[in-house]
């Protein structure tokens, strides 16, 4: 995640601050999630970190963050500023707004359009069974999510049937299954196939 060659580590916890350990390049780590800007959202608070990926979602270079949590929270983006800390850009960036009402598990950024922009994809399902007896506003199963990356800035796009099937989506795993050339997602689901 630095720039001095050495593997560094970030956790995202559930509910208490994210971890960023930085790799002192001789077998020692020293965690530095606070000072590098990731521990806590842009309003200083902890959230329910579910699922993350790191890659260069705005083509400057340096890796980006992306986590995602449970629902009336927002998925977060942390922009690299390429000296060791990270800005909160979730609202900005359009994520915050699209992400608010969704429960959310495995991640990445990716190119899904083969346009230079890394887009993202969400396997999304509430961890209740029962949520909307409690919370009309909340399902169990939700759409898998897709957001395409236009320039720095999100938007939800559907791209093909598979994305207006609810699921109660958990993990995921990117790959080119069939050796064409590009990625392929394979979700596994809660009681449901992959």
């Amino acid at each position: 995640m630095t720039v001095d060659g050495f593997t560094d580590i970030l956790i995202a916890n559930d509910s208490v601050p994210s971890l960023l350990y930085h790799n002192n390049g001789n077998g020692t780590f020293t965690e530095v999630g606070l000072p590098a800007g990731v521990a806590y959202n842009e309003d200083g608070k902890a959230f329910a970190g579910m699922g993350i990926d790191l890659s260069d979602f705005d083509n400057d270079g340096r890796p980006d963050i992306v986590v995602t949590d449970l629902s009336n929270e927002r998925y977060h983006l942390f922009h690299n500023n390429g000296d060791g800390s990270f800005r909160d850009v979730t609202n900005p960036s359009s994520l915050g707004g699209l992400t608010f009402a969704f429960p959310a598990w495995s991640t990445q950024l990716f190119d899904y359009d083969s346009d230079g922009w890394k887009d993202l994809f969400v396997a999304q399902g509430h961890v209740m069974g029962t949520i909307e007896h409690t919370s009309p506003n909340m399902k169990y199963l939700e759409l898998p999510l897709l957001l395409k990356n236009e320039s720095g800035h999100f938007v939800r796009v559907l791209a093909g049937d598979v994305f207006q099937k609810e699921w109660a989506g958990r993990g995921a795993a990117f790959g080119d299954i069939d050796n064409d050339g590009d990625l392929d997602i394979a979700v596994s689901n809660v009681g449901q196939g992959a």
